[in-house]
């Protein structure tokens, strides 16, 4: 497939050529780039470009104002307003696939947060049009937790992670910035409150749209003569609402879209009953902007709970600030 195809190119560069830090709208000599190899992201976009077009693939810039830079101006084109383009190839006759080749550990439709800009000029030999690059596929996240509580209120279980896209960069961005891969654990296990016995990983290093943990855990909960006291969120969603602020004046804009599902299924100690257990809910921005939502399914054998938080628009208006910082609060 093209896809296929692209993702090769994209591999086989990645090989030969790193970037060196920079963003810029204009590339050198590809043999310099070549011979030193590394390059700024014009250099190595402009190498993705020729090698696609070398394949038959039809392969243009998508010229850009970065995230950074501010929104082009529409009213009066200005190339001075532009900061650095990616890649964009043509699957079929309508639909194109985005890469930026100088990605460390990105893939292809997974853009850095900084180049997802609505409007950006993709340009073709006789034509350019405009592109939004803030409709690429939602990254997701999904967390399965299954675990045993026992008489003693400790939890034993299991932690499957499952991440794509720009979720999955970041997790191959964090592991590589960490000292080591037993680092990298503690850091996770610090982070929910858990203890962990045994961590594997896929996709931590490779070029691929995914990557996975699986980690064995345990967990301690509050013990009283004949009340154990358990948060069934294994997995706390969100750590810190990043919305403090008493007031904002200027909009709220998400790095990407993106989605959270955590799936638990308890199994609670033979003689224990449930006394009681928090109600699920539903709430939403009026215009399902944002989304969050929790469902719990309790017997006298197994607690079962559905987090599901979802960021569908990267740009929210500041006027609805305070939905958001509310929202957040009773997501958390």
């Amino acid at each position: 497939t093209v896809e296929n195809k692209v993702a090769c190119i994209f591999r086989i560069l990645k090989k030969h050529v790193r970037r060196n830090g920079e963003y810029y709208l204009w590339g050198k000599s590809a043999h310099d780039v070549l011979k030193d190899g590394t390059g700024n992201n014009a250099d190595i976009n402009f190498m993705m470009i020729n090698m696609l077009n070398d394949i038959d693939v039809k392969a243009m810039p998508i010229i850009m104002s970065d995230r950074n830079n501010g929104r082009l101006p529409l009213t009066h084109p200005s190339i001075k307003s532009l900061s650095t383009f990616v890649v964009g190839a043509w699957v079929n006759d309508s639909t194109l696939t985005y890469i930026d080749a100088s990605s460390k550990d990105g893939y292809v439709n997974v853009l850095p947060p900084k180049l997802q800009v609505a409007e950006a000029r993709a340009i073709e030999k006789n034509s350019s049009f405009w592109v939004n690059l803030q409709n690429l596929p939602a990254s997701k996240k999904i967390i399965n937790v299954t675990g045993t509580i026992d008489n003693a209120g400790h939890i034993k279980g299991k932690i499957q992670c499952l991440m794509n896209n720009n979720i999955a960069e970041e997790f191959r961005n964090d592991f590589r910035n960490a000292k080591d891969s037993a680092t990298y654990v503690t850091g996770i296990a610090n982070d929910d409150g858990i203890e962990i016995d045994k961590c594997e990983m896929t996709g931590q290093r490779e070029f691929a749209q995914n990557a996975i943990y699986n980690t064995e855990f345990t967990k301690n909960c509050d013990v009283t003569d004949n009340h154990i006291y358990i948060n069934p969120m294994i997995i706390t969603p969100i750590k810190k609402n990043p919305f403090s602020d008493e007031k904002r004046l200027m909009p709220i804009e998400f790095p990407f879209k993106q989605s959270l599902t955590i799936n638990v299924n308890l199994a609670i100690p033979q003689g224990y009953t449930i006394e009681s257990m928090p109600k699920g809910m539903k709430i939403a921005l009026p215009d399902n902007n944002i989304f969050c939502s929790i469902i719990s399914n309790v017997d006298d054998k197994k607690i079962a709970i559905q987090y599901r938080f979802k960021i569908n628009s990267m740009f929210i208006s500041y006027d609805k600030y305070d939905m958001v910082k509310d929202l957040y609060n009773v997501s958390s």
